[in-house]
């Protein structure tokens, strides 16, 4: 093939419109759009391409995709999804590309523990799923920072890649702090999913601040200790209810089955605030001072203890009494002094020293 050929060729293929995006499966539905995988010709690559969903293409729907494919491309994090373009297909529709991802959310990987499925158990370790959690609230402090505030953070809405990387989904109802913003479905009276939503948001019309986010987190927190949903019910006004009432059942006393540090039980939600119409009342909290508060202090351990199980403190008094203290010892006698370096974890007494090698 020469030269002009092939630029004839490549002509040809950066010309493509309305058949530049061969379609090839759905991947999802949400509440404002469909997202559907498909081969971008022109560049040679699977990507996913959302587009509003036709039962609520009204006015004000149009408007809020725009708004969520816009604010999406704004937060530039390697766990947001990238938003490639922006446009209008042949039937008329808005719709936004961005990259096409692979694995599976935090939902079904919680499902699948409550079943007690095996090769999950064993994936999917409570340490491992700490360090999702810690590297979820520094994707929501990163959103906070922005100004954008989430309202819809749950299991579902986090995936977790074949790589060890985590994305957080579905942007539909994200705002800019202190923008007001009315629900797109007439049907649902609050916005958000019940059982994740902070109380503020269980009342129609509230605004809410970056705390709805941290609840959210807590309830997620809850979940993932528990392997139970912190507010249950028969249908939706049941888990409302539950969400505006005050509970003090701890995710220990929920699942006593099983063994929860005591510092993370107190850093999942048992009672929600006092005041739910007050989200205003002062400024909104980070979600990266929430892993580090006084209730929250062992989510700040995760990037160590993903890297190692943490005996429970039980398990390290148990461990201080009965087990002798190993200390390493040198291969190489003949080049062996001691020396009084102090041990880091050991207290230096004068009868006490530590072998190292010149």
């Amino acid at each position: 093939m020469t030269e002009s050929t092939r630029a004839l060729d490549l002509e040809g293929q950066l010309d493509l419109r309305e058949d530049r995006y061969e379609r090839n499966r759905v991947l999802g539905t949400g509440g404002m759009g469909e997202v559907v995988l498909v081969r971008d010709r022109r560049i040679g690559r699977e990507i996913a391409v959302k587009t509003v969903r036709v039962d609520i293409a009204s006015p004000a729907a149009r408007r809020a995709f725009l708004a969520e494919a816009r604010m999406q491309a704004q937060l530039e994090h390697p766990a947001i999804i990238p938003v490639y373009d922006i446009g209008i297909d042949e039937a008329g529709r808005e719709f936004f590309t961005m990259r096409a991802i692979a694995g599976i959310t935090l939902s079904k990987v919680l499902s699948l523990l409550r079943s007690g499925d095996r090769e999950t158990s064993q994936e999917y370790t409570t340490l491992k799923l700490l360090d999702v959690f810690r590297r979820l609230c520094l994707v929501v402090e990163y959103a906070h920072q922005k100004g954008v505030i989430h309202r819809d953070l749950k299991p579902a809405n986090v995936m977790l890649g074949e790589y060890g990387e985590i994305y957080v989904l579905d942007w539909g109802l994200a705002q800019k702090h202190g923008d007001p913003k009315e629900s797109t479905d007439p049907g649902s009276p609050v916005l958000g999913t019940p059982g994740y939503i902070a109380p503020e948001q269980t009342f129609t019309g509230s605004q809410v601040d970056g705390r709805a986010d941290v609840y959210a987190l807590g309830a997620i927190l809850f979940e993932i200790l528990s392997l139970q949903r912190l507010h249950v019910g028969r249908d939706s006004n049941e888990i409302l209810k539950s969400t505006r009432r005050k509970h003090s059942v701890t995710a220990q006393q929920r699942a006593p089955e099983r063994d929860i540090p005591p510092e993370l039980d107190a850093a999942a939600p048992a009672r929600p605030r006092s005041h739910p119409r007050s989200a205003n009342r002062r400024s909104p909290p980070s979600a990266r001072r929430s892993i580090s508060s006084s209730k929250g202090i062992a989510i700040s351990r995760c990037a160590r203890t993903s890297r190692g199980a943490t005996p429970t403190p039980r398990a390290r008094r148990r461990s201080s009494r009965s087990a002798p203290i190993a200390r390493p010892r040198c291969t190489a006698s003949a080049r062996c002094r001691t020396s009084r370096v102090p041990s880091p974890s050991i207290p230096t007494t004068p009868s006490r020293a530590r072998r190292s090698c010149s």
